[in-house]
Protein backbone atom coordinates (compact mmCIF):
# COMPACT_ATOMS: atom_id res chain seq x y z
CA UNK A 1 0.00 0.00 0.00
CA UNK A 2 1.43 3.22 -0.85
CA UNK A 3 2.09 6.46 1.61
CA UNK A 4 -1.15 8.42 -0.13
CA UNK A 5 -3.45 5.12 0.59
CA UNK A 6 -2.72 4.66 4.22
CA UNK A 7 -3.44 8.15 4.45
CA UNK A 8 -6.83 7.44 3.14
CA UNK A 9 -7.17 5.21 6.43
CA UNK A 10 -7.49 6.04 9.91
CA UNK A 11 -5.33 4.82 11.62
CA UNK A 12 -6.98 3.40 14.62
CA UNK A 13 -10.22 2.27 13.57
CA UNK A 14 -9.52 1.66 9.78
CA UNK A 15 -12.49 3.99 9.02
CA UNK A 16 -11.55 6.17 5.66
CA UNK A 17 -10.49 9.43 6.84
CA UNK A 18 -11.67 12.07 4.15
CA UNK A 19 -9.90 15.30 2.56
CA UNK A 20 -9.47 16.98 6.34
CA UNK A 21 -8.01 14.14 8.67
CA UNK A 22 -6.78 14.98 12.24
CA UNK A 23 -3.17 14.68 12.44
CA UNK A 24 -0.65 14.30 15.10
CA UNK A 25 2.96 13.46 15.27
CA UNK A 26 3.80 10.68 17.72
CA UNK A 27 7.65 10.00 18.20
CA UNK A 28 7.96 11.82 15.19
CA UNK A 29 5.79 10.14 13.07
CA UNK A 30 2.77 11.58 11.21
CA UNK A 31 -0.69 9.82 12.08
CA UNK A 32 -3.94 10.20 10.62
CA UNK A 33 -7.21 10.06 12.04
CA UNK A 34 -10.95 10.01 11.33
CA UNK A 35 -11.84 12.39 14.19
CA UNK A 36 -10.48 13.81 17.70
CA UNK A 37 -11.93 10.32 19.51
CA UNK A 38 -9.89 8.09 17.60
CA UNK A 39 -6.91 10.53 17.92
CA UNK A 40 -7.11 10.72 21.55
CA UNK A 41 -7.62 7.11 22.05
CA UNK A 42 -4.43 5.92 20.16
CA UNK A 43 -2.66 8.49 22.39
CA UNK A 44 -3.46 6.83 24.96
CA UNK A 45 -2.85 3.30 23.92
CA UNK A 46 0.43 4.71 22.99
CA UNK A 47 1.32 5.72 26.36
CA UNK A 48 0.59 2.47 27.54
CA UNK A 49 2.96 0.46 25.17
CA UNK A 50 -0.39 -1.24 23.58
CA UNK A 51 0.95 -0.10 19.73
CA UNK A 52 4.60 -0.65 20.61
CA UNK A 53 3.74 -4.37 22.12
CA UNK A 54 2.13 -5.01 18.71
CA UNK A 55 -1.01 -5.63 20.88
CA UNK A 56 -3.96 -5.28 18.61
CA UNK A 57 -6.11 -2.36 19.21
CA UNK A 58 -9.78 -3.88 18.80
CA UNK A 59 -8.84 -6.50 21.56
CA UNK A 60 -8.15 -3.67 24.16
CA UNK A 61 -10.10 -2.77 26.79
CA UNK A 62 -10.17 0.81 25.92
CA UNK A 63 -10.86 0.05 22.77
CA UNK A 64 -13.86 -1.40 23.42
CA UNK A 65 -15.04 0.84 25.59
CA UNK A 66 -14.32 3.53 23.80
CA UNK A 67 -16.59 2.05 21.10
CA UNK A 68 -19.67 1.21 23.12
CA UNK A 69 -19.59 4.81 24.79
CA UNK A 70 -19.33 6.26 20.91
CA UNK A 71 -16.31 8.26 21.55
CA UNK A 72 -14.45 6.54 18.10
CA UNK A 73 -16.30 5.27 15.24
CA UNK A 74 -17.16 1.54 14.33
CA UNK A 75 -15.42 2.12 11.22
CA UNK A 76 -16.93 0.77 7.81
CA UNK A 77 -14.78 -2.52 7.63
CA UNK A 78 -11.57 -1.28 6.19
CA UNK A 79 -8.60 -1.74 8.84
CA UNK A 80 -5.32 0.36 8.94
CA UNK A 81 -2.27 -1.81 7.58
CA UNK A 82 -0.96 -1.16 10.78
CA UNK A 83 -3.09 -2.85 13.04
CA UNK A 84 -3.32 -6.32 10.94
CA UNK A 85 -5.47 -8.37 9.17
CA UNK A 86 -9.02 -8.72 10.36
CA UNK A 87 -9.14 -11.23 12.97
CA UNK A 88 -12.20 -13.93 13.56
CA UNK A 89 -15.46 -13.08 16.28
CA UNK A 90 -14.16 -14.55 19.50
CA UNK A 91 -17.73 -16.81 21.21
CA UNK A 92 -17.33 -14.42 24.07
CA UNK A 93 -17.55 -11.31 22.29
CA UNK A 94 -20.39 -9.27 23.39
CA UNK A 95 -23.61 -8.64 21.46
CA UNK A 96 -26.30 -6.39 20.90
CA UNK A 97 -29.43 -6.73 19.70
CA UNK A 98 -31.66 -3.98 17.49
CA UNK A 99 -34.86 -4.24 16.21
CA UNK A 100 -35.81 -2.22 12.99
CA UNK A 101 -38.58 -1.34 10.88
CA UNK A 102 -38.45 -2.22 6.81
CA UNK A 103 -40.88 -1.50 4.67
CA UNK A 104 -41.64 -2.34 0.71
CA UNK A 105 -41.53 -6.17 1.89
CA UNK A 106 -43.77 -7.80 -0.94
CA UNK A 107 -43.49 -11.85 -0.05
CA UNK A 108 -41.62 -13.89 2.35
CA UNK A 109 -38.76 -14.03 -0.01
CA UNK A 110 -38.19 -10.37 0.99
CA UNK A 111 -37.89 -11.42 4.69
CA UNK A 112 -35.50 -14.34 3.30
CA UNK A 113 -33.32 -12.02 1.64
CA UNK A 114 -32.87 -9.75 3.98
CA UNK A 115 -32.04 -12.85 6.37
CA UNK A 116 -29.35 -13.93 3.96
CA UNK A 117 -27.79 -10.70 3.22
CA UNK A 118 -26.95 -9.73 6.41
CA UNK A 119 -26.58 -13.44 7.98
CA UNK A 120 -22.96 -12.56 4.99
CA UNK A 121 -22.20 -9.88 6.95
CA UNK A 122 -19.29 -10.21 9.63
CA UNK A 123 -20.16 -9.52 12.92
CA UNK A 124 -23.62 -10.26 12.70
CA UNK A 125 -24.43 -13.23 14.60
CA UNK A 126 -27.80 -14.05 13.84
CA UNK A 127 -30.70 -11.87 11.83
CA UNK A 128 -34.69 -12.61 11.40
CA UNK A 129 -37.20 -11.23 9.33
CA UNK A 130 -40.61 -11.21 9.40
CA UNK A 131 -42.42 -10.41 6.43
CA UNK A 132 -46.22 -10.49 8.52
CA UNK A 133 -45.47 -7.40 10.63
CA UNK A 134 -42.34 -5.55 8.68
CA UNK A 135 -39.88 -6.11 11.24
CA UNK A 136 -35.92 -7.17 11.05
CA UNK A 137 -34.30 -8.51 14.33
CA UNK A 138 -30.17 -8.61 14.11
CA UNK A 139 -27.57 -9.83 16.90
CA UNK A 140 -24.63 -8.03 16.31
CA UNK A 141 -21.25 -7.40 17.68
CA UNK A 142 -20.99 -4.05 17.86
CA UNK A 143 -17.24 -4.28 17.90
CA UNK A 144 -17.01 -5.54 14.54
CA UNK A 145 -20.28 -3.94 12.88
CA UNK A 146 -21.53 -0.51 12.93
CA UNK A 147 -24.96 -0.26 13.61
CA UNK A 148 -25.51 1.99 10.20
CA UNK A 149 -24.27 -0.47 8.51
CA UNK A 150 -27.02 -3.03 9.12
CA UNK A 151 -29.50 -0.47 8.31
CA UNK A 152 -27.27 0.64 5.34
CA UNK A 153 -27.18 -2.92 3.77
CA UNK A 154 -31.27 -3.97 3.76
CA UNK A 155 -31.55 0.27 2.05
CA UNK A 156 -29.38 -1.25 -0.55
CA UNK A 157 -31.63 -4.07 -1.03
CA UNK A 158 -34.52 -1.17 -2.17
CA UNK A 159 -36.38 -1.16 1.27
CA UNK A 160 -37.02 2.17 3.44
CA UNK A 161 -35.16 1.30 7.32
CA UNK A 162 -35.92 2.73 10.75
CA UNK A 163 -35.49 1.65 14.04
CA UNK A 164 -38.86 0.20 15.18
CA UNK A 165 -39.82 1.54 18.54
CA UNK A 166 -43.75 0.79 18.52
CA UNK A 167 -44.52 4.17 17.20
CA UNK A 168 -43.57 3.85 13.55
CA UNK A 169 -46.98 3.84 12.01
CA UNK A 170 -47.73 7.28 10.98
CA UNK A 171 -44.51 8.51 10.04
CA UNK A 172 -43.92 10.62 6.76
CA UNK A 173 -41.76 7.61 5.67
CA UNK A 174 -45.13 5.69 5.80
CA UNK A 175 -47.66 7.63 4.49
CA UNK A 176 -45.08 8.49 1.83
CA UNK A 177 -44.94 5.05 0.66
CA UNK A 178 -49.01 4.39 0.96
CA UNK A 179 -49.61 7.80 -1.50
CA UNK A 180 -46.72 5.89 -3.63
CA UNK A 181 -48.69 2.80 -4.18
CA UNK A 182 -52.12 4.23 -3.92
CA UNK A 183 -50.71 6.37 -7.34
CA UNK A 184 -49.24 3.62 -9.05
CA UNK A 185 -52.38 1.08 -8.32
CA UNK A 186 -54.48 3.66 -9.83
CA UNK A 187 -52.52 4.68 -13.28
CA UNK A 188 -52.16 1.04 -13.27
CA UNK A 189 -56.11 0.04 -13.32
CA UNK A 190 -57.12 2.87 -14.99
CA UNK A 191 -54.72 2.28 -17.97
CA UNK A 192 -55.31 -1.33 -17.45
CA UNK A 193 -59.28 -0.90 -18.42
CA UNK A 194 -58.56 0.80 -21.12
CA UNK A 195 -56.19 -2.14 -22.41
CA UNK A 196 -58.87 -4.54 -22.36
CA UNK A 197 -61.68 -2.32 -24.00
CA UNK A 198 -59.50 -1.91 -26.73
CA UNK A 199 -58.10 -5.33 -26.90
CA UNK A 200 -61.38 -6.56 -27.70
CA UNK A 201 -61.66 -5.44 -31.12
CA UNK A 202 -58.15 -7.84 -31.68
CA UNK A 203 -60.20 -10.42 -30.15
CA UNK A 204 -62.77 -9.87 -32.48
CA UNK A 205 -60.29 -10.05 -34.97
CA UNK A 206 -59.04 -13.69 -34.07
CA UNK A 207 -63.02 -15.11 -35.54
CA UNK A 208 -63.99 -12.36 -37.90
CA UNK A 209 -62.50 -10.22 -40.56
CA UNK A 210 -61.55 -6.33 -39.44
CA UNK A 211 -60.01 -3.75 -41.27
CA UNK A 212 -56.23 -3.67 -41.76
CA UNK A 213 -55.96 -0.18 -40.11
CA UNK A 214 -57.58 -2.04 -36.79
CA UNK A 215 -54.68 -4.75 -36.43
CA UNK A 216 -51.76 -2.39 -37.59
CA UNK A 217 -52.37 0.62 -35.68
CA UNK A 218 -54.14 -0.63 -32.70
CA UNK A 219 -51.43 -2.71 -30.90
CA UNK A 220 -49.07 0.37 -31.14
CA UNK A 221 -51.59 1.93 -28.82
CA UNK A 222 -51.86 -0.44 -26.56
CA UNK A 223 -48.05 -0.48 -26.47
CA UNK A 224 -48.18 3.21 -25.54
CA UNK A 225 -50.71 2.34 -22.62
CA UNK A 226 -49.65 -0.32 -21.24
CA UNK A 227 -45.32 1.00 -21.11
CA UNK A 228 -46.40 3.32 -18.05
CA UNK A 229 -47.86 0.58 -16.36
CA UNK A 230 -44.93 -1.63 -17.08
CA UNK A 231 -41.84 0.83 -16.54
CA UNK A 232 -43.89 2.92 -13.71
CA UNK A 233 -46.32 1.16 -11.79
CA UNK A 234 -44.46 -2.28 -11.66
CA UNK A 235 -41.09 -0.41 -10.70
CA UNK A 236 -41.33 -1.71 -7.34
CA UNK A 237 -41.61 -4.97 -8.24
CA UNK A 238 -38.73 -4.73 -11.50
CA UNK A 239 -36.19 -3.34 -8.72
CA UNK A 240 -36.57 -5.81 -6.30
CA UNK A 241 -36.49 -8.25 -8.96
CA UNK A 242 -33.01 -6.75 -9.81
CA UNK A 243 -31.74 -5.89 -6.73
CA UNK A 244 -32.22 -9.68 -5.92
CA UNK A 245 -30.48 -11.06 -8.97
CA UNK A 246 -27.33 -8.60 -7.91
CA UNK A 247 -27.53 -9.64 -4.70
CA UNK A 248 -27.29 -13.56 -5.77
CA UNK A 249 -30.45 -14.03 -4.77
CA UNK A 250 -33.70 -15.48 -6.99
CA UNK A 251 -36.19 -13.95 -5.31
CA UNK A 252 -40.29 -14.30 -5.59
CA UNK A 253 -40.10 -10.72 -7.46
CA UNK A 254 -37.93 -12.01 -10.06
CA UNK A 255 -41.51 -14.72 -11.15
CA UNK A 256 -43.21 -11.90 -11.53
CA UNK A 257 -40.61 -9.66 -12.92
CA UNK A 258 -40.18 -12.71 -16.04
CA UNK A 259 -43.69 -13.01 -16.46
CA UNK A 260 -44.32 -9.26 -16.84
CA UNK A 261 -41.58 -8.35 -19.36
CA UNK A 262 -41.55 -11.17 -21.22
CA UNK A 263 -45.70 -10.72 -22.31
CA UNK A 264 -44.47 -7.21 -22.62
CA UNK A 265 -41.06 -7.84 -24.69
CA UNK A 266 -43.43 -10.66 -26.62
CA UNK A 267 -46.07 -7.66 -27.20
CA UNK A 268 -43.90 -4.97 -27.87
CA UNK A 269 -42.21 -6.89 -30.65
CA UNK A 270 -45.34 -8.19 -32.52
CA UNK A 271 -46.66 -4.51 -32.23
CA UNK A 272 -43.55 -2.98 -33.71
CA UNK A 273 -43.24 -5.69 -36.43
CA UNK A 274 -47.07 -5.40 -37.65
CA UNK A 275 -49.93 -7.65 -38.79
CA UNK A 276 -48.14 -8.47 -42.18
CA UNK A 277 -47.18 -11.86 -40.94
CA UNK A 278 -50.86 -13.12 -40.77
CA UNK A 279 -51.90 -11.16 -37.78
CA UNK A 280 -50.24 -9.87 -34.60
CA UNK A 281 -51.24 -11.64 -30.76
CA UNK A 282 -50.28 -9.11 -28.36
CA UNK A 283 -50.30 -9.84 -24.67
CA UNK A 284 -50.37 -6.49 -23.33
CA UNK A 285 -53.78 -6.56 -21.11
CA UNK A 286 -52.10 -9.98 -19.60
CA UNK A 287 -48.77 -7.85 -17.96
CA UNK A 288 -51.06 -5.23 -17.56
CA UNK A 289 -53.12 -7.33 -15.20
CA UNK A 290 -50.35 -9.36 -13.64
CA UNK A 291 -49.50 -5.75 -12.31
CA UNK A 292 -52.47 -4.34 -11.26
CA UNK A 293 -53.68 -7.44 -9.24
CA UNK A 294 -50.44 -7.65 -7.61
CA UNK A 295 -50.52 -4.39 -6.32
CA UNK A 296 -54.10 -4.80 -5.59
CA UNK A 297 -52.96 -7.55 -3.13
CA UNK A 298 -50.44 -5.58 -1.98
CA UNK A 299 -52.57 -2.86 -1.15
CA UNK A 300 -54.98 -5.21 1.03
CA UNK A 301 -52.07 -7.02 2.76
CA UNK A 302 -50.66 -3.26 3.54
CA UNK A 303 -54.07 -2.28 5.15
CA UNK A 304 -54.40 -5.69 7.31
CA UNK A 305 -50.61 -4.44 8.38
CA UNK A 306 -51.39 -1.23 9.41
CA UNK A 307 -54.50 -1.85 11.61
CA UNK A 308 -51.81 -3.87 13.53
CA UNK A 309 -49.56 -1.22 13.53
CA UNK A 310 -52.01 0.64 15.23
CA UNK A 311 -53.20 -1.24 17.42
CA UNK A 312 -49.54 -2.19 19.13
CA UNK A 313 -48.90 1.75 19.05
CA UNK A 314 -51.80 2.42 20.84
CA UNK A 315 -50.74 -0.31 23.59
CA UNK A 316 -47.23 1.99 23.46
CA UNK A 317 -49.40 5.66 23.89
CA UNK A 318 -51.77 4.26 26.91
CA UNK A 319 -47.94 4.54 28.64
CA UNK A 320 -47.48 7.30 30.57
CA UNK A 321 -44.27 8.93 29.99
CA UNK A 322 -44.08 10.86 33.46
CA UNK A 323 -45.52 10.07 37.10
CA UNK A 324 -46.47 13.03 40.00
CA UNK A 325 -44.28 11.62 42.67
CA UNK A 326 -45.08 12.68 46.20
CA UNK A 327 -42.03 12.92 48.63
CA UNK A 328 -42.29 14.68 51.41
CA UNK A 329 -45.62 16.41 51.21
CA UNK A 330 -44.77 18.14 47.81
CA UNK A 331 -45.31 16.92 44.12
CA UNK A 332 -42.76 16.68 41.44
CA UNK A 333 -42.79 15.60 37.94
CA UNK A 334 -40.07 12.38 37.45
CA UNK A 335 -39.83 9.81 34.52
CA UNK A 336 -42.16 6.59 34.78
CA UNK A 337 -38.51 4.81 35.00
CA UNK A 338 -37.31 6.97 38.00
CA UNK A 339 -40.46 5.27 39.74
CA UNK A 340 -39.12 2.50 42.38
CA UNK A 341 -41.63 0.16 44.24
CA UNK A 342 -43.28 1.34 47.24
CA UNK A 343 -43.24 5.29 45.79
CA UNK A 344 -46.28 7.08 46.09
CA UNK A 345 -47.50 9.31 43.52
CA UNK A 346 -50.64 11.43 42.79
CA UNK A 347 -52.79 11.10 39.44
CA UNK A 348 -55.59 13.44 38.63
CA UNK A 349 -58.70 13.09 37.05
CA UNK A 350 -58.18 12.35 33.06
CA UNK A 351 -54.70 11.18 33.61
CA UNK A 352 -53.23 7.84 33.24
CA UNK A 353 -52.08 6.02 35.76
CA UNK A 354 -48.16 5.19 35.39
CA UNK A 355 -47.52 2.26 37.59
CA UNK A 356 -49.21 -0.46 39.00
CA UNK A 357 -50.30 0.08 42.30
CA UNK A 358 -52.57 0.46 45.73
CA UNK A 359 -54.92 3.33 46.18
CA UNK A 360 -53.59 5.16 50.13
CA UNK A 361 -55.63 7.75 49.72
CA UNK A 362 -58.80 9.25 47.73
CA UNK A 363 -61.63 7.39 45.44
CA UNK A 364 -62.48 7.72 42.12
CA UNK A 365 -62.88 5.51 39.10
CA UNK A 366 -60.72 4.13 36.73
CA UNK A 367 -61.17 2.97 32.77
CA UNK A 368 -59.79 -0.53 32.63
CA UNK A 369 -60.90 -1.22 29.33
CA UNK A 370 -57.78 -1.26 27.63
CA UNK A 371 -57.00 -4.85 29.83
CA UNK A 372 -60.46 -6.15 30.20
CA UNK A 373 -62.51 -4.76 27.33
CA UNK A 374 -65.05 -3.36 29.74
CA UNK A 375 -65.91 0.41 28.85
CA UNK A 376 -67.35 1.26 31.85
CA UNK A 377 -65.32 2.43 34.57
CA UNK A 378 -64.33 0.53 37.62
CA UNK A 379 -64.57 2.28 41.06
CA UNK A 380 -61.46 2.53 43.33
CA UNK A 381 -61.02 3.13 46.86
CA UNK A 382 -59.16 3.25 49.51
CA UNK A 383 -57.10 -0.51 49.20
CA UNK A 384 -58.24 -1.00 45.51
CA UNK A 385 -55.43 -2.41 43.10
CA UNK A 386 -54.88 -0.20 39.87
CA UNK A 387 -52.77 -1.13 36.51
CA UNK A 388 -50.62 1.03 34.42
CA UNK A 389 -51.95 3.15 31.58
CA UNK A 390 -55.76 2.69 33.05
CA UNK A 391 -57.46 5.95 32.85
CA UNK A 392 -58.51 7.95 35.91
CA UNK A 393 -62.05 9.01 34.86
CA UNK A 394 -62.92 11.10 38.94
CA UNK A 395 -61.18 12.41 42.20
CA UNK A 396 -57.10 12.76 42.85
CA UNK A 397 -55.86 9.56 44.43
CA UNK A 398 -52.94 8.70 45.59
CA UNK A 399 -51.50 5.63 44.70
CA UNK A 400 -48.50 3.27 46.06
CA UNK A 401 -46.45 1.57 43.24
CA UNK A 402 -46.60 -2.11 43.53
CA UNK A 403 -45.09 -2.78 39.96
CA UNK A 404 -43.01 -0.35 37.74
CA UNK A 405 -41.37 -0.49 34.36
CA UNK A 406 -41.31 -3.42 32.93
CA UNK A 407 -43.01 -5.27 35.44
CA UNK A 408 -46.39 -3.53 34.79
CA UNK A 409 -49.07 -5.84 33.44
CA UNK A 410 -49.58 -3.23 30.21
CA UNK A 411 -45.78 -3.54 29.69
CA UNK A 412 -45.93 -6.99 29.60
CA UNK A 413 -48.67 -7.04 27.40
CA UNK A 414 -46.29 -4.52 24.81
CA UNK A 415 -43.78 -7.40 25.33
CA UNK A 416 -45.55 -10.67 24.56
CA UNK A 417 -46.84 -8.89 21.47
CA UNK A 418 -43.28 -7.65 20.46
CA UNK A 419 -42.36 -11.18 21.57
CA UNK A 420 -45.18 -12.68 18.86
CA UNK A 421 -44.20 -10.16 15.98
CA UNK A 422 -40.27 -10.78 16.18
CA UNK A 423 -40.50 -14.59 16.28
CA UNK A 424 -40.82 -17.58 13.77
CA UNK A 425 -43.17 -20.50 14.40
CA UNK A 426 -41.69 -23.56 13.25
CA UNK A 427 -43.96 -23.64 9.99
CA UNK A 428 -42.28 -20.41 8.71
CA UNK A 429 -39.10 -21.58 9.12
CA UNK A 430 -39.93 -24.63 7.22
CA UNK A 431 -41.73 -22.40 4.22
CA UNK A 432 -38.35 -20.17 4.27
CA UNK A 433 -36.29 -23.17 3.53
CA UNK A 434 -38.25 -24.24 0.85
CA UNK A 435 -38.68 -21.16 -0.54
CA UNK A 436 -35.07 -20.89 -1.27
CA UNK A 437 -35.13 -23.70 -3.94
CA UNK A 438 -39.05 -23.41 -4.74
CA UNK A 439 -38.35 -20.22 -7.21
CA UNK A 440 -35.50 -21.28 -9.15
CA UNK A 441 -37.65 -24.66 -9.49
CA UNK A 442 -40.35 -22.93 -11.08
CA UNK A 443 -38.06 -20.53 -13.36
CA UNK A 444 -36.49 -23.77 -14.76
CA UNK A 445 -40.26 -25.31 -14.94
CA UNK A 446 -41.56 -22.57 -17.15
CA UNK A 447 -38.74 -22.52 -19.34
CA UNK A 448 -39.61 -26.08 -20.10
CA UNK A 449 -43.04 -25.52 -20.96
CA UNK A 450 -42.11 -23.21 -23.23
CA UNK A 451 -39.32 -25.10 -25.28
CA UNK A 452 -41.43 -28.25 -24.82
CA UNK A 453 -44.33 -26.39 -26.63
CA UNK A 454 -43.04 -24.50 -29.17
CA UNK A 455 -40.24 -26.81 -30.08
CA UNK A 456 -42.45 -29.70 -29.40
CA UNK A 457 -44.97 -28.41 -32.06
CA UNK A 458 -47.98 -28.32 -29.29
CA UNK A 459 -48.29 -24.60 -29.98
CA UNK A 460 -47.23 -21.43 -31.19
CA UNK A 461 -44.70 -19.39 -29.71
CA UNK A 462 -47.11 -16.85 -28.27
CA UNK A 463 -48.98 -19.33 -27.05
CA UNK A 464 -46.18 -21.56 -25.43
CA UNK A 465 -45.16 -17.79 -24.06
CA UNK A 466 -48.80 -17.34 -22.16
CA UNK A 467 -48.19 -21.08 -20.51
CA UNK A 468 -44.79 -20.31 -19.18
CA UNK A 469 -45.92 -16.83 -18.10
CA UNK A 470 -49.66 -18.65 -16.36
CA UNK A 471 -46.88 -21.44 -14.66
CA UNK A 472 -44.28 -17.84 -13.48
CA UNK A 473 -47.36 -16.00 -11.95
CA UNK A 474 -49.51 -18.62 -10.49
CA UNK A 475 -46.23 -19.74 -8.47
CA UNK A 476 -46.12 -16.32 -7.20
CA UNK A 477 -47.83 -16.61 -3.58
CA UNK A 478 -48.10 -12.62 -4.68
CA UNK A 479 -50.43 -12.89 -7.51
Amino acid sequence: MSDKEKKQLCDLCGLTIGRHPFTRSFNAEQKNFCCLGCMNVYAILLESGVIAAGQDVRETEVFKRSLAIGLISNGDGQRAKDIGPPVSIPSDAPTQETLLQVSGMWCSACAWLIEHVLTRERGVVAAEAFFTSDLVKVKYCPQYLPPNRIAERIAELGYRVSEYNGENEGTSAVNAERRDLLLRIGIAGFLYLNIMTLSTALYVGYFETIADSVTRFLPLVLLALATPVVFYSAMPILRLAWRGLVNGVVRMETLLGLGILAAYAYSAFQAVRGSSGGGAHVYFDTASAIVTLVLAGKLIERNAKERTARAITMLYRMMPKKARLLAGGEERFVTTEALNTGDVFVVKAGERIPADGVVVEGRSHADESLLTGESTPVEKELGSRVVAGSLNAGNVIHVRATKVGGDTALAQIIGLVGHALGSKSELERTVDRISRVFVPGVIVLAALTFLVCWLGGISNSGEALMRAITILVIACPCA
